[in-house]
């Protein structure tokens, strides 16, 4: 009997622990995989979505418990202000099967969150355009110095007024003899009511305000230098831009000594969706703020400062060159990271003729030796603030094509604000890009092909130039290259930053490997895993055919207006030859194409993709026409 009842009790356990694994995921799981994919702060989630009022103190007290559908139901429910909108969430295939189900698991869980974040980050409003001023003086007969207001009018201090010329608003600071002294600060309106949905905006009427300050770019060795200056702007610089009805062009060049140095910037597609409340009712509690973007940088270095080495080490042997090279070489990390204005881009939305988006754009660059990226972003971004709570809206599709034999950083910092006459009612700045670095390897033979492998200090791409005539001497990299994406709500500048609703987020940082475990590279390439380590297997192609994309000489051509340019294929993955590869324009208006080569038809930007016959490879080049 004892045995028996053991066996029982044995059985009974195995079964609770099987249920138990089953039903494992609780509700502060659900609670922690709902605040992470609907984009609140992983540290505070807890009272976040307390504050938001997605979750109860009562919830809080029940944390341990299994997930129910129910509650999936009911979470879901709170994150919706409109009810047609829930409404539409419930008529998902996903969501009617949930209703046919006793329980949830983590996996069912994800889904449905996904699919949540997708309903409640692109939610749909009416445009609406109301606006109540408080007690505000009109002026059209006036002149304005700086920020001294002269006009025939009598005014008092604390006054406030609106400057039609200059579609301003603003409040008498003092009262000066022969005029008054302004502020920009003050409560103008009594109550704020704006929306819009995906308000699609025409770039053939931005006003470009270019930045006014000293700003400086330069090279200094082998480096790209921005920094900030007092005297001479754009140093040996040429900036150019290139509007269309889609967006921007923005291109910084300079080809001096002979060093090619050029930063391209490509901003297009730009909708924007929101949803600004300021009266005593709503309290700030649903103000709503997303931007579309497309967006693409390219920057690139290229120098010939080694080449003269070449005769001097094509016959050492291998222990001599890696001796002579680090005394003949002297590499010093002199670069500077850091950031230019490059203009503010001024958009009319609406019918408010003083409701604008305006986009402040600071191009980032540290970029040395020989380096080549194109970076493409393309989704959208922006905040929902709610009871004093923000939450990221967020889905942004990265790209990246690139030649990397040195250390580079490069990004590109926008500004997105919606402006009502002076006032930065809210804003999202976006900091997107990507950083690198990378650790030469030398790889050295003696005369019995027995191998010595060391490390050094000398950037890839000199070595690499230095050792290409030495047959015993192979250059190898290893590679770190990460997203850089942050992006920060509501900066000091907004109405919203002075009611708290301000927060930065890091969505991507350096755990973020761009190509994920290929992390090594050979003549420009990335490569599985190293292939010097047996000189006899080694074979330094022109043609890279082990490659497991289509590589480009060039990612970013600009090319003059009737002019043509030549497309040339440095690698395609095995079991392709040239033959297999087909190019089309995007836009036929801008750029053709016959075979390898791209004509230049008018002013604007295109992409050229090029693929396999099979389609299963692509990659694109950003064709940019210019006036010469």
């Amino acid at each position: 009997m004892p045995k028996t009842l053991s066996k029982i009790l044995l059985i009974l356990l195995l079964s609770l622990s099987i249920f138990g694994c089953k039903n494992g995921y609780k509700v502060k799981d659900y609670l922690s995989d709902l605040a992470t994919i609907t984009g609140f702060n992983e540290e505070t989630y807890l009272d976040d979505l307390r504050s938001y009022g997605i979750i109860d103190n009562l919830d809080i007290n029940n944390l341990n418990q299994s997930l129910s559908k129910d509650f999936v139901l009911e979470t879901s429910e709170r994150f919706f202000l409109e009810r047609e909108e829930y409404e539409r969430f419930l008529k998902e295939d996903l969501i009617v099967d949930l209703n046919k189900k006793s329980s949830v698991n983590q996996a069912e869980a994800i889904t449905i969150i996904e699919l949540l974040a997708k309903h409640i980050n692109n939610i749909v409003f009416k445009e609406e355009n109301n606006l109540l001023e408080n007690k505000v003086t009109h002026l059209d007969n006036y002149s304005l110095n700086k920020d001294v207001l002269f006009t025939e009018d009598s005014l008092q201090k604390d006054e406030l007024v609106y400057l039609i010329q200059d579609e301003k608003y603003a409040r008498v600071d003092e009262v000066l003899l022969t005029g008054y002294k302004l502020s920009y600060d003050g409560d103008f309106f009594k109550e704020i009511d704006l929306s819009a949905n995906e308000k699609e905006l025409d770039f053939s009427k931005v006003e470009i305000v270019e930045y006014e300050g000293n700003t400086s770019a330069y090279t200094n060795n082998n480096y790209l230098m921005l920094s900030s200056e007092k005297e001479n702007f754009l140093k040996d610089f040429e900036l150019s831009y290139v509007t269309s009805k889609n967006g921007l062009d923005i291109r910084l060049q300079r080809n001096k000594d002979d060093k090619k140095v050029c930063l391209d910037f490509t901003l297009s597609n730009i909708k924007t969706t929101y949803k600004i409340a300021n009266d005593k009712d709503s309290d700030q509690k649903s103000s709503y703020f997303k931007v579309n973007f497309n967006a693409s940088q390219k920057a690139s270095v290229s120098s010939g400062k080694y080449k003269y080495y070449y005769l001097d080490y094509r016959d050492l042997e291998a222990d001599d060159f890696f001796l002579s090279v680090n005394k003949a070489v002297h590499t010093k990390n002199d670069a500077l990271e850091a950031s230019i204005p490059i203009c503010t881009l001024k958009l009319p939305i609406g019918e408010i003729p003083t409701l604008y988006l305006n986009v402040d754009v600071l191009l980032n660059a540290y970029v040395s030796g020989k380096v080549e990226l194109l970076i493409e972003n393309k989704g959208y971004v922006g905040f929902e603030c709610r009871n004093k709570t923000v939450r990221l809206i967020k889905d942004i599709e990265n790209k990246a094509d690139l030649i990397l034999g040195a250390n580079t950083k490069a990004a590109a910092s926008l500004n997105f604000n919606l402006t009502l006459a002076n006032m930065r009612l809210c804003d999202a700045q976006v900091s997107l890009g990507i950083k690198g670095s990378v650790s030469t390897i030398l790889h050295l033979y003696d005369e019995n092909n027995k191998k010595e492998s060391v490390n050094s200090d000398i950037e890839y791409y000199a070595l690499d130039d230095i050792a290409k005539e030495n047959n015993n001497v192979f250059v190898c990299g290893d590679v770190s290259l990460n997203w850089v994406l942050d992006v920060t709500f509501n900066t000091s500048k907004t109405k919203l930053y002075k009611f708290g609703l301000n927060r930065k987020f890091e969505i991507l940082n350096k755990e973020d490997q761009i190509f994920g475990n290929k992390t090594h590279i050979e003549n420009f390439h990335f490569v599985e895993t190293c292939t010097r380590k047996k000189k006899a297997n080694f074979q330094n192609n022109s043609l890279n055919l082990d490659s497991d994309k289509i590589v480009l000489n060039t990612y970013s051509l600009v090319i003059i207006k009737d002019k043509e340019a030549t497309i040339n294929i440095k690698g395609l993955p095995s079991g392709y030859s040239q033959s297999d590869v087909v190019l089309k324009s995007e836009d036929e208006s801008v750029a053709t194409i016959s075979g390898f080569k791209v004509k230049a038809i008018k002013l604007g930007s295109t992409r050229i993709v090029v693929s396999t016959k099979d389609d299963k490879y692509k990659s694109y080049i950003n064709i940019l026409v210019s006036t010469g």
